[in-house]
């Protein structure tokens, strides 16, 4: 995935894309998703962007990498409410948006994770 989508969402503006460890098995042969940055020194692109050599690279080493994205250069803001109860959710999000002023989620993942991201 990280080698077909990364090259195509920095050519959409999303810059900082990092890849992700791939899909596995564990010992049990069911299929995990480890949602962890497949390379070390992540942090170090939530203040500047991955050159292209270095997304050329990664898509080599990690193809079927997932993608992640270091929010600093992109100017995203993500609030992760990984709250189980949809009213629990529903309420830090409504205090997250008094905080941060008036905005919309642009992603969101459906329950149990309710991840919203936007970017502006």
């Amino acid at each position: 995935m990280f080698a077909s989508l990364a090259p195509r969402l920095r050519a959409m503006g999303w810059v900082s894309t990092i890849p992700l460890m791939p899909p596995g098995r564990d010992r049990d042969g069911n299929l995990v998703n480890t949602k962890r940055p497949a390379i070390t020194g992540w942090e170090t692109f939530n203040s500047r962007a991955p050159t292209d050599p270095e997304i050329s690279a990664w898509a080599r080493f990690y193809p079927a990498g997932g993608i992640g994205l270091a929010y600093g250069p992109d100017r995203v803001v993500g609030i992760d409410l990984d709250w189980q109860d949809h009213k629990t959710a529903a309420a830090t999000w409504d205090i997250a948006q008094r905080i941060l002023g008036p905005t919309w989620p642009t992603t969101c993942r459906p329950k149990p994770s309710n991840r919203c991201s936007r970017r502006g």
